[in-house]
């Protein structure tokens, strides 16, 4: 299964983000969905630096999407900043 591994997940994720860039456009939330799980995946194999700025960047995004306040997109807007390295209590 691909949760067994991260680097599995990265090969998954990596382009099924550019896929659904490319399909969805990169303002969908889909798309924005991809990068921010693909962030996540980086995050988890220690490729910290990678996931802060593609987490950082799909945010970005999905605020200028979607704004600020509620109705957000859960799996961007929610995700809390602190559990990125740099931020918050766990940095």
């Amino acid at each position: 299964m691909l949760g067994d591994s991260t680097g599995l997940v990265i090969l998954a994720a990596e382009p099924l983000a550019a896929d659904c860039a490319r399909v969805l456009g990169t303002d969908h939330p889909g798309s924005l969905t991809a990068r921010t799980n693909l962030a996540y995946a980086y995050r988890a194999a220690g490729r910290t630096a990678e996931a802060t700025v593609l987490y950082e960047q799909a945010l970005a995004d999905s605020e200028r999407v979607l704004g600020t306040r509620p109705p957000r997109h859960p799996d961007i807007a929610e995700q809390p900043r602190d559990d990125l390295p740099g931020r918050g209590a766990h940095g």
